[in-house]
């Protein structure tokens, strides 16, 4: 099966990605990891997140992605850029208000990772590394 996402700007163009749906509306991912950074200077360090049973990225067509990750729920807003580029909202670095665009490797039927931009700076390093199985 595919998902669809099409751009307001540009309805015509579709990219697809083989994902398997759990409903015709949405498909719903695992979590295996997520990865990201913590702290300020010296004590800026990686942050490996193990997915837990009932975590979730919910991927639904109005452009939202539900979250759960042990007790933490969210809602980001995405749109997929091309077949291997999405932008998610407060997912990875967020420069002058604007979300980075992330990758997406490493996808097969059964599983996806998203990766964000690392960016180093002063302060420590900043990125985010999301496994989704299904």
């Amino acid at each position: 099966m595919f998902i669809y996402s099409v751009h307001k700007d540009e309805r015509l163009k579709i990219y697809p990605i083989v994902i398997c749906f759990q409903h015709d509306s949405h498909f719903m991912q695992n979590i295996v990891y997520d990865s990201t950074y913590s702290g300020v200077g010296s004590a800026n360090r990686e942050v490996n997140y193990c997915g837990q049973a009932g975590d979730y990225f919910n991927f639904v067509n109005d452009s939202i992605i539900y979250t759960k990750e042990g007790s933490a729920l969210d809602t980001l807003n995405y749109r997929f850029t091309s077949s291997n580029t999405i932008i998610i909202s407060s997912f990875g670095i967020i420069l002058n208000g604007v979300p980075e665009t992330s990758q997406i490797i490493n996808l097969t039927s059964n599983n996806l990772i998203i990766v964000a931009p690392v960016m180093p700076t002063p302060a420590g390093a900043f990125g985010r590394k999301v496994g989704l199985s299904r």
